[in-house]
This record gives C-alpha cells, structure tokens and sequence, in this order.
C-alpha cells in the first residue's frame, strides 16, 4: 500500500503528539524524554514530527505502549504510573 506524503506527515505529527501526552501520563519531564528518545531535546517534537521508522520513532512507539499497559494495570491513576516509572526496579537493579 503507498503512503502519500500528506499521510506520511500526518503520522509524523500523530506520533510525536502521542509521545508527548505519554511522557505527560508517566510523569516524565522533557529532559527525561529526551533522554528516553535520544534527542539533543524535546522541543523539536513540538514544532517538527517524528518518524515511525526511525530509531527515535521505534523508542517513542515503546514508550507509547508502556504508558498503555500501565494505564490498564492501574487503572488510569496516573499517580500510581508515576510511581511505577520513578520507584526503583529491584529486578534490573534500575
């Protein structure tokens, strides 16, 4: 199936807004994001897109599903997600 330029954008745009409100959910700050996506910084989401296909794409996109999964096992309490992404990880020592 081909992509038009015009949907291409649109998707750009779409992810890079997805990404934001996600990182927003999880409690994480634009330098975090930026760090998460390995960007120099977060205000280039604001103004340009992200591409579903580059490596920043692929992180964002698995940011995006984290912060899906944790909505569903806490029952959308962002409070209980940002716990979750800022307590300690005793499994991964992290």
């Amino acid at each position: 199936m081909h992509k038009t330029p015009e949907k291409i954008a649109k998707q750009k745009k779409v992810l890079a807004k997805a990404v934001l409100s996600s990182a927003k959910q999880l409690g994480l700050t634009q330098d975090q994001l930026a760090i998460v996506l390995n960007l120099d910084s977060v205000e280039t989401l604001h103004s340009l897109e992200l591409d579903p296909d580059s490596s920043q794409g692929e992180l964002a996109i698995i940011l995006i599903r984290i912060a899906i999964s944790l909505d569903a096992l806490t029952g959308g309490e962002a409070k209980w997600m940002q716990h979750f992404m800022k307590a300690p990880n005793k499994l991964t020592k992290g």
